[in-house]
């Protein structure tokens, strides 16, 4: 599910910090939406997670007041191979976008995120759900992704419920470098963390970075994406 989203919203640059694919696991799906009275030309741009480009630029033409919807390779990602990266879309009119990703066989789990215009140095996530809570196999992962062109530090912390630091790490960077972990594998912290079934995630950084998260069982019964606030 997406929550509605305002036509005021429309940007002329949008970044998707997570697009993948798996071979018969994952797959990855963009709309574009063009809100204007006019078609508009956008150009997509995707890197992979070490901040290289995936295929070159590509422009994509979106009628007047209608969707353009693009899956996988269609998106530059490589058909047959697992792959992990980032994408970002500018066009000279404002546009608005989403990801949806999932199960490419049954739509047994799938879930859509919005598309981001800006990325902020200040982010949470208000919900953690990891490890083995009341019979069920919770997972959490996350991104962050660099989308300048100049290094970024950035902190993030987990914590319980009730403020609880359960443990943080620092890391840096590179230039449209993405950072992609499950909390349960993250380095120094990962296998020291509870099981907890709510909590927040805290990152910040030196530069605005884009993030998000995604929490779900592991026999993927369900998926949730969470756009950071």
């Amino acid at each position: 599910s997406l929550n509605a989203v305002p036509r005021a919203s429309a940007a002329t640059t949008l970044y998707s910090s997570h697009l993948t694919i798996m071979p018969e696991v994952y797959y990855s799906e963009l709309n574009l939406v063009n809100p204007n009275n006019a078609d508009v030309v956008a150009t997509l741009a995707p890197y992979t997670k070490d901040g290289a480009a995936m295929v070159a630029p590509f422009n994509v033409t979106i009628p007047a007041n209608r969707v353009v919807t693009l899956r996988d390779s269609q998106l530059g990602l490589p058909a047959g191979s697992t792959t992990d990266g980032w994408l970002k879309v500018t066009c000279p009119s404002p546009i608005l976008g989403a990801l949806t990703f999932g199960d490419p066989d049954g739509d047994l789990y799938m879930s859509t995120l919005r598309l981001q215009s800006t990325g902020a140095t200040d982010i949470y996530f208000p919900q953690v759900a990891n490890g083995n809570v009341g019979g069920v196999d919770f997972f959490t992962g996350f991104s962050v992704m660099n989308p300048n062109n100049a290094w970024v530090d950035f902190t993030i912390e987990i914590l319980g419920s009730d403020g609880t630091l359960y443990g943080s790490l620092n890391r840096t960077l590179r230039p449209y470098e993405k950072y992609a972990r499950l909390l349960q594998t993250m380095e120094s912290i990962g296998a020291s963390l509870p099981a907890q079934s709510s909590g927040y995630i805290h990152i910040t950084a030196t530069q605005p970075v884009c993030a998000f998260e995604l929490f779900g069982d592991t026999s993927l019964n369900f998926l949730s994406a969470v756009p950071n606030q």
